[in-house]
């Protein structure tokens, strides 16, 4: 079964986020780690979820990736 690669779209808001809180050079890198976000059942995550990943990982690169 070939289901393919389907890339999650990041919300406007979880963007502006990103955008006000993480470094400018850390900022695709972040979009990049939640467009690539899945569960433990290797789904893509939702949006609230990927709301509470960049929040808790206020501003920092690191705390996001880990």
């Amino acid at each position: 079964m070939n289901i393919g690669y389907v890339a999650l779209t990041i919300p406007d808001d979880v963007v502006t986020w990103i955008n006000g809180h993480f470094r400018e050079i850390d900022r695709a890198t972040a979009i990049g780690l939640l467009e690539d976000a899945v569960d433990e059942w290797d789904k893509p995550v939702e949006a609230r979820l990927l709301r509470c990943l960049v929040i808790g990982a206020r501003g920092d690169i690191d705390r996001l990736s880990t």
